[in-house]
């Protein structure tokens, strides 16, 4: 069994560079597809279906991953939400990556639910385990202004993006876990993937044949 990987050190920006830097950029275009990246505008999937919920006591935590394959999956409005929100902090992103030696981090929205007023959570607690490889967030930019507080009132809620030093792999099992709540739910989640990377080829192949045919 390898041994599990930590950063040796969790940055976190603060919620007013990161509204600040939501506000002063522009939404970006969607990247060209490649062979393995489907077409926007032929998903039908919403956020429930892309992400995983688990429980930590009265803490409740949604992860979804942003990774451009996997969005594009989601219906136009879910897409373009979560493609915006991930280039709106684009240059914040960057220079986590570029500070911890990746060209290619993993993007993560995770939020935190509270069943109770006053219930405190531990951001950097979050942890991704990959065949017995443990990995934590090099970086987090909080996207709600009261995450910094680590602190929610009864059925508040706080997100962040959270980066990790490689891909996250959506296409293949994984664990997440906050503290000692764990959950390998992920295994569902990759054959909703599956399928719907499936259909949506299969739709856009055929949308390019009837325009070829069309006189």
């Amino acid at each position: 069994m390898r041994r599990p990987v930590r950063t040796s050190a969790l940055l976190i920006l603060l919620a007013t560079a990161a509204c600040g830097g939501a506000q002063g950029q522009a939404a970006s275009t969607p990247p060209p597809a490649d062979a393995q990246t489907v077409p926007v505008g032929f998903g039908r999937l919403n956020q429930d279906d892309l992400s995983l919920r688990w429980s930590a006591g009265d803490l409740e935590i949604r992860f979804l991953p942003l990774n451009e394959r996997m969005i594009r999956l989601l219906a136009n409005d879910g897409y373009r939400a979560m493609h915006d929100l991930r280039e709106s902090r684009r240059a914040q992103i960057d220079s986590i990556a570029q500070q911890n030696g990746t060209s290619e981090p993993g993007v993560a929205l995770i939020t935190f639910f509270a069943a109770r007023s006053g219930q405190q959570y531990q951001p950097q607690d979050i942890a991704l385990s990959v065949q017995n490889q443990e990995f934590r967030a090099i970086g987090i930019i909080p996207v709600s202004a009261n995450f910094t507080n680590q602190q929610l009132a009864v059925r508040g809620q706080a997100s962040a993006l959270y980066l990790f030093a490689m891909p996250i792999p959506v296409t293949q099992e994984f664990t997440l876990s906050y503290q000692a709540a764990r959950t390998d739910g992920w295994k569902d989640r990759v054959m909703t993937i599956d399928r719907e990377r499936d259909r949506v080829m299969l739709r856009a192949r055929s949308t390019q044949g009837d325009s070829v045919h069309t006189p």
